[in-house]
């Protein structure tokens, strides 16, 4: 993972090409100015602290796909926070195929009761990239979570 987090940091202008830091795999040094993957890592924990609580060391899964694209450091639900990072990471890592599989087991935020229809939406929408859902299967993943919550559990 650290050599891959090292890629994504050059590609993304935060680390000198041909420079690294100590302890990573090519015992390279940093030159003065460049961020080493642990200052963004560092960034990354100080900006949204409630991975580490969920994802313990495995959030440094989360922070290579924050690391490849700044757009997946958005929100999708508030509260609970769920970053768009998150759902990458548990279609690529956790193999979650149904959104019930993010919204239930992945991530906590479906337990203190039922995302929004907007916010189930923009999860699937994530899901539908990295699954090649067509839009009949996002329209019926988010019916099937929207179900539960009323009929199976009474909310809503």
């Amino acid at each position: 993972v650290g050599d891959e987090i090292v890629r994504l940091l050059r590609k993304r202008g935060l680390l000198d090409e041909g420079k690294t830091f100590p302890g990573n795999c090519s015992g390279e040094t940093l030159s003065s100015g460049s961020v080493a993957p642990q200052e963004a890592f560092k960034d990354y924990t100080r900006r949204f602290p409630h991975l580490e609580d969920i994802y313990g060391e495995d959030r440094q899964g989360v922070f290579r796909i924050l690391a490849e694209d700044e757009a997946n450091a958005e929100y999708l639900v508030k509260s609970p926070p769920l970053l768009k990072a998150e759902v990458i990471y548990a279609v690529q890592e956790e193999m979650a195929f149904k959104l019930g599989d993010v919204v239930f087991r992945r991530n906590g935020c479906g337990t203190l009761g039922c995302p929004s229809r907007n916010e189930l939406r923009k999860i699937a929408d994530v899901m539908a990239d990295e699954l090649r859902w067509s839009e009949a299967t996002i329209n019926k993943e988010v019916e099937e979570i929207l179900h539960y919550y009323h009929l199976v559990l009474g909310m809503m």
